[in-house]
């Protein structure tokens, strides 16, 4: 599974994004399925807000399964503050934390 963020998902989605061609040329050449988390969801559609029309794109991305949820729960709570505490100089969001968790979950 490739994990994917809020970014690559609004370029996906958003012709006039500067990485629309890079992010469609990549997703045409995955074999694998993408994956990401509510919160990077959440986010994209934020950014998509100008459009009902994106952010239905994006939904139907997910309701056909092309990009699938990947699950978070309380579980994850201590991994998520475990990896925001050792980064916390970086500048990534809670959301960026849940997809590490999620990816990295055996």
């Amino acid at each position: 599974m490739i994990l994917v963020d809020a970014g690559p998902l609004v370029a996906l989605i958003h012709a006039d994004d500067q990485q629309h061609g890079r992010c469609k040329d990549v997703l045409d050449s995955l074999r694998e399925p993408l994956g990401t988390v509510w919160p990077a969801l959440t986010e994209a559609m934020y950014l998509l807000s100008f459009s009902w029309r994106a952010q239905d794109a994006l939904w139907e991305m997910v309701d056909t399964e092309a990009v699938q949820i990947l699950p978070l729960d309380h579980n994850d709570v201590p991994r998520m503050k475990e990896l925001m505490r050792k980064y916390r100089d970086l500048p990534m969001a809670a959301y960026g934390f849940g997809g590490c968790r999620a990816s990295t979950r055996s």
